[in-house]
């Protein structure tokens, strides 16, 4: 007998420590993790081990476990995705009955009034590489400019019926997105429910508090750490190679000078000037 209902995070890379989800307690619904840390331990997540789909490039290997669920679970009819950073205040169950009404279930982003706000909020934080973005934003005003002024969707949860043949292709269009140009994948989830002609499911409640939901809830986050930076990953580790012995000879000059300052010094005082 297929599941009716699953909810899952995926956590990848050490980026952040795992947020517990205490109304798991009550609820008859899987909770389950995908990581690829095999030591990690949870009192309201199934871990689940996996293998980063590309080693070098844990943001995408998330969001291919999160834009395919069908993938994950065959055997179960809804997939409830949450971000790691989402914690529920209400059992799952209640959630969906509340929120979804078949097919892709989500919510608008509550900060941001268009896609293109979107696109500068990004490029203001260095979120992602700048050349990608522009190269996104140039071919969305080439070939569907409307979707620019149109809504922007809040990735950190969704409800989705994820065998549905509409909703699996949307997911698909999603990925390739995300592979072709910016790992941020709000500013593609927009461009996929054109591709496909999916019209989602979308609530305005708001992003940070709800009666379903609190968020950001972040533990340990870094979001600086070198295998998230949008450009210091994606040099060939030759040039990485190369940056290390650079710094480490500069290293070496600078004790180098410290350790001739100090003998002068010290010579000074104890024999006085030559």
């Amino acid at each position: 007998m297929r599941e009716q209902l699953v909810v899952y995070t995926a956590l990848l890379g050490g980026y952040e420590e795992l947020n517990e989800q205490p109304v798991a307690s009550q609820s008859n619904v899987r909770f389950v993790c995908f990581t690829d840390d095999p030591q990690l331990r949870s009192d309201s997540w199934e871990i689940v081990p996996v293998e980063p789909l590309f080693s070098e490039d844990f943001s995408r290997s998330q969001r291919y476990l999160k834009m395919l669920p069908h993938l994950l679970f065959p055997e179960v009819k809804t997939s409830f995705y949450i971000d790691n950073t989402v914690v529920l205040k209400q059992p799952p169950e209640r959630i969906a009955e509340q929120l979804h009404s078949g097919g892709f279930t989500n919510l608008y982003h509550s900060y941001r009034n268009s896609l293109i706000e979107e696109y500068l909020k990004v490029l203001r934080y260095g979120f992602d590489d700048s050349y990608r973005i522009y190269e996104q934003l140039n071919a969305m005003q080439l070939h569907s400019p409307e979707l620019l002024d149109g809504p922007v969707y809040w990735g950190g949860l969704m409800i989705r019926d994820h065998h549905d043949e509409q909703v699996k292709a949307t997911g698909y269009s999603w990925w390739h997105n995300v592979l072709r140009y910016s790992r941020r994948d709000q500013l593609s989830l927009p461009s996929a429910f054109h591709r496909t002609g999916l019209q989602p499911n979308s609530h305005k409640i708001n992003n940070k508090k709800s009666e379903f939901h609190r968020w950001p809830l972040k533990v340990n986050r870094d979001r600086a750490a070198p295998i998230y930076s949008p450009t210091k990953n994606i040099r060939p580790m030759m040039a990485r190679i190369g940056e290390l012995e650079i710094a480490l000879k500069d290293a070496n000059k600078s004790l180098d000078n410290l350790y001739k300052t100090l003998f002068y010094r010290l010579k000074s005082r104890l024999f006085g000037k030559s």
